[in-house]
């Protein structure tokens, strides 16, 4: 430490201040030469006379020397000591940079990472939703029109999730819902009802997953039914066991318990029951067209039933809130392994208990709305008397008020059935979900927890295993079940009193476009000379003759060998479809109803439609058809060409060109569109189809895609 005079001095020389100056003698001074780079000194120089007195004066300036050299020393170590101080606080300062560039670097990466999960999420979004709009459109293109309305519900259903999933994620984002947590489970569980909200989202999610799905396979179930009444509206009676007479009588003497723990009744008395349906249905409601289409109707019956069962109404959902309480209450008072007992019970009477009822239920409905009909084909088949439930004079019958029949049908006709048997498909989604996300998870535990059963997570392996075939028993019953309840659904709910009059209504008008459409190609075809003549040589054997391509030729072979390769029951399905498809044409023709076209008549036809002067192509034809010359055209020997143009149209390459020939047979003024107008002539006038002008606007809709 310097003395505090010499600190004094030393702060002044650093800061620039001059010394203070003391009394002394005069100096003579001189200035010496300068030398380069060095400043100017001057020299004090004394007289003789003052040198002694000087001596002390002069060591005084030897000892300020002294001083000021200790003073340059201590101010160069001070200034080395800062430097020091700076040097190491410009290299802490550097290490501190390198560190915040290091955690600069740190933020760009995380910034980056995350950056790059984001385009890989919406990336995948993207592509999920590409999938799922790419998906969508290949089912509805696979499916048949009568299940499109499933579809759409289901869709619908889809757009309810969506938003109620993003509904649960707004509420339980919101910084309150922590608080709430604790202030209901403790500080330590903060997060507790964020854990529980993310589970019964999980639970509901796999809920309405499991649901649609089973919209999916009721989809692929309602194209099968719909193959299968197809089937039947093609199938004799007359070729029925007789020990069929046995089973209606059994049913007879005790109806409900044969409904309600047979799984399936035997093919035939199914058969049966249809045949008598369809001809109840036919004679109350379309006494003029005794050759309708029963299965087109039921089947668009069907489409619109199942997707009624895909919608969820608010009733719905009120009943399973009450389930949800009573559950609640409940558990609440039992333990755990008594609580997956009463879970099973649950599952059991929601599952197969009320599919059971429920089918027994519709099948008695059914069976005595056919009732007489029944009895009186089999009397006609067994020559006497038989016992059939719901006859007349047998049992009690069917209510005078169809619609009594059902469940609560005096307020909702068919309505609260319907509401049951979506009960059943709901209530299996969510017993699944619960014993997928709840029981299955302790069956395979390391450990047995005190929210556990015990005989579930302590009993063996094989006892586990059995238990869980146990459980998951009631959806598979239901599966098995439900293709029969729809069918038998359908049927009882579109009948009698409650007939859909619009389906109804839409299924003959189609029946009727088909048809015209299908006169419009024989007119085509007779208006064509070439086509006419590549035809009739077909029918007639000659097809190797004239101009028939080899393609031609191939593709009739293959179209042979299909036709071959089917079954019996297929070819017999076959054969009738055509047989009716065909008399809808042969009506058309046959203006007078008489039951045969006159000669004059169809070569009246063909000349009014026909583009060509040469009618020798027409007297071949007319003379082929008319085998016996009578002058009248049979329709056996019309429906023999009829299947003969259908063979060739599906052969030919140039199906366009057909195509554009029907156009221009109803497009008049070659205005290149057709007008409500000209499409009416032809049908009415032209065709002598009777339809009113909504019937030709409704064509119109259905074919103006």
């Amino acid at each position: 430490r310097l003395h505090p005079r010499a600190e004094d001095t030393r702060s002044k020389l650093l800061s620039g201040q001059a010394l203070p100056q003391r009394p002394r003698a005069e100096l003579a001074t001189r200035q010496l030469p300068r030398q380069a780079g060095l400043p100017s000194r001057r020299v004090r120089t004394r007289s003789r006379g003052t040198m002694k007195s000087t001596t002390t004066a002069r060591l005084r300036a030897r000892r300020a020397q002294a001083a000021g050299a200790a003073l340059a020393l201590a101010s160069a170590l001070y200034a080395f000591r800062g430097g020091a101080r700076q040097a190491m606080k410009f290299t802490r300062f550097a290490e501190a940079e390198d560190e915040d560039e290091e955690d600069e670097d740190e933020v760009d990466k995380d910034i980056r990472l995350k950056l790059e999960g984001v385009v890989i999420i919406v990336s995948g979004m993207i592509l999920l939703s590409i999938g799922f709009e790419q998906g969508r459109e290949v089912l509805f293109h696979r499916t048949s029109e009568s299940m499109r309305p499933i579809l759409t519900s289901m869709f619908s259903e889809l757009t309810t999730l969506g938003f109620i999933s993003v509904t649960l994620f707004v509420i339980f984002t919101i910084p309150w819902m922590e608080t709430l947590s604790e202030s209901i489970y403790g500080e330590e569980e903060g997060s507790e009802l964020d854990e529980l909200s993310e589970t019964v989202h999980m639970v509901l999610f796999l809920v309405m997953v499991l649901f649609l799905a089973q919209a999916i396979g009721l989809v692929a179930l309602g194209n099968s039914i719909q193959k299968q009444w197809r089937l039947w509206e093609t199938s004799s009676i007359n070729k029925l066991p007789r020990s069929i007479v046995g089973y209606v009588e059994d049913i007879s003497r005790r109806p409900f318990a044969v409904n309600l723990f047979t799984h399936r009744l035997p093919v035939p008395y199914r058969i049966l029951v249809y045949k008598a349906t369809r001809d109840t249905f036919v004679r109350n409601h379309l006494a003029k067209t005794p050759d309708f289409d029963f299965s087109a109707y039921l089947s668009a019956c069907l489409g619109h039933t199942i997707a009624e069962i895909v919608e969820i109404p608010m009733n719905t959902w009120l009943f399973f809130e009450l389930l949800l309480i009573l559950c609640w209450v409940a558990f609440f008072n039992l333990t755990q392994d008594w609580g997956l007992v009463m879970w099973l019970v649950i599952g059991y009477f929601t599952g197969p208990i009320l599919a059971a009822v429920l089918h027994a239920k519709i099948r008695g409905i059914v069976q005595m709305h056919c009732a007489n009909d029944i009895r009186e084909i089999l009397k006609a088949k067994d020559k006497k008397q038989i016992a059939v439930y719901g006859a007349t004079g047998h049992h009690h019958g069917l209510e005078e008020n169809y619609h009594l029949n059902f469940w609560c049908g005096s307020s909702t006709k068919s309505a609260f059935t319907l509401d049951m048997i979506r009960v059943v498909c709901l209530a299996q989604a969510i017993y699944v979900a619960v014993a997928v996300t709840t029981y299955v998870p302790q069956a395979f535990a390391a450990s047995c927890g005190p929210a556990m059963a015990e005989f579930l997570c302590l009993d063996p392996l094989w006892v586990k295993c059995t238990f869980l075939v146990i459980m998951f028993l009631p959806p598979i019953i239901v599966i098995t079940k439900m293709p029969r309840i729809l069918e038998d659904f359908t049927v009882a709910s579109n009948i009698d009193t409650m007939v859909h009059h619009r389906i109804l209504s839409n299924v003959q008008r189609r029946s009727k476009t088909v048809a015209a459409f299908e006169a419009l190609k024989v007119v085509q075809c007779l208006s064509d000379t070439a086509t006419l003549r590549a035809v009739l040589a077909g029918e007639m054997g000659e097809g190797s003759a004239g101009n028939v391509s080899k393609e031609f030729k191939e593709r009739m072979a293959e179209r042979n060998r299909k036709l071959a390769q089917l079954s019996a029951s297929g070819r017999k399905q076959l054969e009738a479809r055509q047989k009716r498809h065909w008399h809808h044409v042969f009506e058309i023709f046959d203006d007078d109803n008489s039951g045969f076209i006159t000669t004059d008549e169809f070569r009246e036809l063909v000349q009014k439609f026909g583009q060509t002067n040469d009618t020798s192509v027409i007297e071949i034809l007319i003379k082929h058809l008319d085998e016996d010359g009578s002058g009248q055209i049979e329709f056996n020997e019309f429906l023999e060409f009829g299947i003969a143009l259908e063979a060739f149209t599906e052969s030919m390459a140039d199906k366009e060109e057909m195509k554009a020939g029907m156009y221009r047979l109803v497009d008049k003024d070659d205005s290149g569109t057709i007008t409500l107008a000209e499409l009416f002539k032809l049908l009415n006038e032209d065709l002598g189809i009777h339809v009113s002008m909504d019937d030709v606007y409704n064509i119109v809709a259905d074919l103006d895609e």
